[in-house]
């Protein structure tokens, strides 16, 4: 068996390449088929980042673990996923929560970025 067919999911539907659908975001009509391109979380049926379903391009957004960082400022990691504005959502919260810092955080903290109050600090010192 391949990955044109693999069974179905939890609602019954057939899911694989074979398998043509819609793009499961609500009011979006976009044809699109069930296979793994198309899975949030890269993969068939609910996964560590999914929720499974199925979104058209426009509806996944690509993610990495290397957005977030360890106190030291190393990358947490360097898996890139296929996930939903919702799981997306979900996926900042976790790391968030678990304590690691997105790339601005971490420059933030170590005073690499200056912000627009800084700049003008700047300039009331000329």
């Amino acid at each position: 068996m391949g990955w044109g067919d693999c069974g179905t999911d939890s609602k019954g539907r057939p899911i694989g390449y074979l398998f043509e659908a819609t793009c499961d975001y609500p009011g979006c009509g976009k044809k699109i088929d069930r296979g793994l391109s198309y899975a949030c979380g890269n993969m068939h049926g609910e996964t560590t980042y999914g929720c499974e379903q199925y979104f058209c391009r426009e509806h996944l957004k690509l993610r990495s673990e290397d957005e977030y960082y360890n106190e030291d400022g190393t990358p947490l990691g360097d898996e890139l996923i296929n996930i939903c504005p919702t799981c997306s959502l979900e996926f900042d919260l976790d790391r968030q929560t678990e304590g690691f810092l997105t790339e601005q955080q971490y420059h933030e903290r170590e005073g690499q970025i200056i912000t627009y109050k800084d700049v003008g600090d700047l300039y009331d010192l000329i």
